[in-house]
């Protein structure tokens, strides 16, 4: 599965091996939705956030997560033109994450409520410019991750 990853205007390839979809939510929210992640059970995007490390730009940072691993954060805001997507459609969030084992990235489209949840399991490869943002989380990965896609 390839994922387009955007910041500070460059645009990301990378490949995942597993894509799961939380079931999208139609009048119902996704606060609470778990997953697990080579062993370690997750819920929705609320333990990614536990403490805040740096903040990189605006819509970027960094925090650590409720296993003390670092999380890479980035926010876009969505417009909103009435209440409806005030609550399920202002906002599309990303979180670069390790488990222990692997990097996997979580988004989540939300306002109040929760509506999507996107699941991308162990990072197989990412282009190469993108070993920055890796090394600053100091996640443990094989050099032979970074290629052209």
């Amino acid at each position: 599965m390839i994922y387009e990853f955007h910041i500070n205007g460059e645009t990301f390839h990378m490949e995942f091996e597993e894509h799961i979809e939380a079931q999208k939510a139609l009048e119902r929210d996704l606060y609470g939705y778990t997953y697990m992640l080579n062993g370690r059970t997750y819920q929705d995007i609320s333990l990614f956030k536990k403490e805040k490390i740096r903040q990189r730009s605006m819509y970027t940072a960094i925090y650590e997560d409720e296993y003390g691993e670092r999380v890479f954060y980035c926010h876009t805001s969505l417009p909103t033109f009435d209440f409806g997507d005030r609550e399920w459609d202002s906002a599309f969030d990303e979180y670069i994450v390790y488990d222990g084992k692997d990097v996997n990235l979580v988004t989540s489209r939300q306002g109040y409520c929760i509506a999507e949840l996107n699941i991308y399991k162990k990072l197989l490869s990412v282009e190469r410019g993108f070993e920055p943002y890796i090394r600053e989380l100091g996640y443990p990965v094989n050099p032979n991750i970074y290629t052209a896609i």
